[in-house]
């Protein structure tokens, strides 16, 4: 029955929810951005987001093959094991994104065109401002998965993840407000 389903469910709904939350904010940016804008500015952020999120996806393949063993280690072996553990992986991961992060800053302007074409030249500067978030991403993703969930801080996530929808939400609106974006902007 429902009432019997209802534990699995809801703590389900949760994991899945946290898990897209990044996809969440990035379409309902697009959602405004559409709705207050031209096509032409949605292909402008769709572009580079695109980009970053294809680099991103094979970044946390990487990284998401780690939790089984943290949880494991942690379990079995205890916290310090797992914190020695943590510190070499985080340490390995951030050797990796920070100059893939840092290079697709610079050569932002490379990746557009090569990728889009010389008509998209208008989102290097959104380019820019992704591969800076892709860094947040993957250090989000660390502390996600391999950190709250693996010390049941679901309930911290929540809170965490409820601030940045408010704030995501009011700053779109501020932007909305104030005609930074927007058809007379455009």
């Amino acid at each position: 029955s429902l009432h019997d389903a209802l534990p699995i469910l809801l703590p389900l709904l949760l994991v899945v929810l946290m898990a897209n939350i990044n996809t969440f904010f990035t379409q309902f940016d697009r959602l405004v951005l559409g709705a207050f804008t031209n096509n032409d500015m949605v292909a402008y952020y769709v572009l580079p987001q695109s980009i970053s999120g294809t680099i991103n996806s094979l970044l946390m393949s990487f990284t998401a093959v780690l939790i089984p063993r943290l949880s494991n280690i942690l379990n079995n072996f205890g916290r310090e094991e797992y914190l020695k553990m943590l510190r070499i992986t985080f340490k390995e991961f951030i050797y990796i994104l920070l100059p893939i992060s840092i290079g697709l800053f610079v050569v932002s302007d490379k990746v557009i065109v090569l990728y889009g074409g010389i008509q998209y030249v208008n989102s290097i500067s959104t380019m820019k401002v992704f591969s800076i978030y892709l860094f947040t991403l993957g250090l989000e993703f660390i502390f996600t998965n391999q950190i709250i969930y693996l010390f049941q801080g679901e309930r911290i996530l929540i809170k965490i993840i409820t601030s940045a929808a408010i704030t995501n939400l009011l700053l779109d609106l501020i932007l909305v407000k104030f005609k930074k974006i927007g058809r007379a902007h455009v």
